[in-house]
Formats: C-alpha cells, structure tokens, sequence
C-alpha cells in the first residue's frame, strides 16, 4: 500500500517564444520579442495518488486511484492579430490582449489483475476509469491610446467541459523458450464529452450544449529473443489513439458564420520498432539502440479561427528516427550516460491548418537532440 502526493506552483514573467517572419527569419534578434503588453504566466498543480496491493497467490490484484487539480492563469499579447484585423473594420485599438484562465479537476482508477511466477504464460487483465471537469475562459481585452482599456467588448467567453472514459485491457506473454517470449495486448475504450459555449461580444456567441461519443479499439505485439541474460533483441508494433470531441465556435464578425467545425476528429498512428539492448556481465558498460516508424493520420492541432484557439485536424505524417543510449559504470560510486536521437517527421500531405506542403518537417520535432548526464 503506498500514498504519494505532489505540488507545483509556476509563475513567469513571460513565453518562451521569439517573433519569426513568415520566411523564418528573426523578425528582429534570433531571440527578441515584439510584446505590447505583458504576458504573466501563473500555475498551480496538485496531485496525490493511492495504490493498494493483494496477493492472491497465483495472481496479484492492484488499485490505484488517483485525484488532481491544474489552475492556470496567463496573458497572450495578441496586438500582431487583432490590431490590423479590427482596424480594417473601422476599430482602431493601440493594443490587444487575451486573457485566459483554465482549470481542470480530474479523477481516474485502474484495476489490475495479473499472474504471478508462471513459467510458461504471464497473463494481465484490467479496467480503466476517468471523469475530468474543466473550465477554459477568455476575454479579448482592446486597448486604447495610453492604454485605457475600451469599452467595447470583443469577446468573453466561459466553456465548461466534462470528459469521461472507461477502458478494458489485457496482455498476454508468452514464454516460447527460454530465449523467445511473444506477447500481445488489446485495450477497448469509450469516451463521452460534454461541451458548452457562453460568450458575448463582437467575435463571438454562445452555442448550445455539444455531446459526443466516441469508441476504440488499439493492440500491440511484442517479439524478443534473449542472446544471453544480459542481451535482447526485440521487435515491436503497436497502435495510439486520442479522442476528438467538441470545439469552440467562432462566428465571422461581418456574415456571423461559424470559421470552426463544432467537433475535431480523433488521431490515431501505427508504430514500429525494433531495438538491441546489451550489457557487459558486471554491468560497467551498456548500450541501448532502436529504430522506429510512425505513420500518424489526422493529426490534431492548435489552430486560429477569428483570433480564438480552436483545435484542428492537420492531415497525416510519417516520423522516421533512431535513438541511442550508451552507459558506462566506471565504479559503484560514478555512472555517465549518453543519449542521442535523430527523427524525420514530415508531413505525409498538403496541410491548410498548418500552412505546409507534404514533406515539410512537423513543428517543434528537433532533428538532432542529445544529452549528457554524469552522476
């Protein structure tokens, strides 16, 4: 039986971005922003989880529950957008800002039941349960000179959400030889959201309460084969899902239509690898090596309609990349570990959502990334 618990309060004076032209060039020093208004960043995140343990004999049974709370608070300087958009419908404002405040609360609890000591068939079965309540609003905050705050609304905006999911999963291993073992798993899940817009203000208005429903079905399979105790060879397929669900809706200013769809779409991958893992029989050196390819469809995204966040689906992608990790243990009291990586992530098709071509590599995904760490 264990009880474990966790805090964090983040407070910054501003993002971690710097302003880019269109052709990817600094807009001014390669990391100097162009800010009308201060962008405070506040969080504050609580967790605490309980697992409970029972052996039955042949099996072990295990729960563990879990609550947490995030509340976030900050400001975007959003002069860049709205500015020359507002003043092109006679508004003309010195800045703008959006405020948003987002929470969520946060529930879940897994049950597992698995074998214990078997020789020839491990077995692993379970369930899975989460209810989360959120909240996301935002206010459209226009400038005048001098910076006195206009009266004119742009846009305020409450949405409260609810997502609950309950899942079903099980893993079998099996153990050929004692150098070959083969495993497989299923998991079954189904989500249900509810999703409600209340907003006023020039941009945008509020929309009738959304509901969807969404269910799924994602496996794996394992291949490993064991040289000796210290060296594994294995190969690797499996599949990754994440829920869509409802979206904000932002109305054009000037005919009212909606810009955004009410609902987004799930995205989902296919996954292989393959790896080798070895060490030295006293265990002063290690290696870790590994191949992979994702093919990712659909892609979810942060997206702009009217200057609010929605999120987009983006098309699909293929990420290609190795991974190696090197240890060496010296002596008992000193280790050094390497760690390098190199991926190909590129779009698999032309994306409007994000303004690229197929080819064009996928954003924030680094080419090259390596670490050194001497404990």
């Amino acid at each position: 039986m264990g009880l474990s618990g966790f805090l964090q309060n983040i407070h910054r004076g501003g993002g971690a971005s710097a302003d880019f032209t269109l052709a990817g060039k600094p807009a001014d020093g390669s990391l100097d922003q162009r800010r009308l208004v201060d962008e405070p960043f506040d969080q504050r995140f609580r967790f605490v989880s309980g697992t409970i343990n029972y052996d039955l004999g042949p099996a072990s049974l295990t729960s563990i529950s879990s609550y947490q709370t995030i509340r976030n608070s900050y400001r975007q300087d959003g002069s860049a957008l709205y500015v020359p958009t507002l003043a092109s419908f006679g508004l003309p404002f010195e800045a703008v800002a959006v405020d948003q405040r987002r929470t969520t609360k946060k529930f879940t609890q897994e049950v597992r039941l698995a074998s214990s000591g078997a020789k020839i068939l491990d077995w692993m079965i379970g369930g899975f349960y989460t209810h989360e309540k959120s909240g996301n609003a935002q206010v459209i905050v226009p400038y005048e000179e001098e910076g006195v705050v206009s009266p004119i609304s742009l846009a305020d905006v409450s949405i409260p959400s609810t997502y609950k999911e309950i899942a079903a999963f099980g893993n079998l291993t099996l153990h050929v030889t004692d150098r070959i073992d083969l495993s497989g798993g299923l998991r079954w899940a189904e989500n249900r959201q509810k999703f409600e817009q209340i907003g006023r203000g020039l941009l945008i208005g509020s929309t009738p309460q959304v509901r969807s429903r969404d269910d799924v079905v994602t496996y794996l399979a394992n291949a490993r084969y064991k040289f000796r105790p210290n060296t594994t060879a294995y190969v690797r397929f499996a599949t990754g899902y994440r829920p869509g669900g409802p979206n904000y809706v932002v109305n054009d200013p000037v005919t009212g239509t909606p810009l955004a769809p009410a609902l987004f779409a799930s995205d989902s991958l296919d996954s292989y690898e393959a790896g080798f893992k070895a060490e030295t029989t006293d265990r002063t050196l290690g290696i870790d090596i590994s191949g992979y390819h994702i093919d990712w469809k659909d892609i979810q995204v942060t997206s702009a309609a009217g200057g609010v966040s929605v999120i987009a689906n983006a098309g699909g992608a293929k990420i290609t990349g190795g991974e190696l990790t090197m240890t060496a243990r010296p002596s008992p009291q000193f280790t050094v570990v390497g760690a390098f990586a190199y991926q190909h992530a590129r779009l698999s098709q032309d994306s409007l959502e994000l303004g690229a071509l197929r080819g064009d590599r996928l954003p924030n995904a680094p080419r090259y990334t390596a670490t050194l760490n001497a404990d």
